[in-house]
């Protein structure tokens, strides 16, 4: 594949990245103007610290990468929807560590 053609590819996967991130974030943190609301409220319910709960999450959707790399399919996502889900989490990631290190920083 030519680097013209992947970045192509990845453009596209950003762009629904983004798209799926706004409409799942809406349907995750509801009224609640923080996009990472719902990380801190598992968090509190499960006594986990954000990041752990960041970890569960995360973990499902390589689990099933990882059955797709061993079994060649998935059966109730496909695997582009789990990549452009692994891809959302990442970037909640490093909200989540940003968001951190600030409270760190300005305490």
């Amino acid at each position: 594949m030519t680097i013209e053609k992947l970045n192509e590819l990845n453009k596209d996967i950003i762009k629904e990245c983004f798209k799926l991130l706004n409409d799942k974030g809406h349907d995750y943190t509801g009224a609640n103007e923080d996009t990472l609301a719902n990380f801190k409220m598992v968090a509190q319910r499960t006594g986990l610290s954000p990041l752990q709960v960041w970890t569960v999450y995360f973990t499902k959707h390589a689990d099933a990468i990882q059955t797709y790399i061993r079994k060649g399919e998935l059966k109730s996502e496909t695997i582009e929807s789990r990549i452009e889900d692994a891809i959302n989490y990442l970037l909640l990631l490093n909200g989540l560590i940003k968001e951190k290190n600030e409270t760190i920083h300005t305490a």
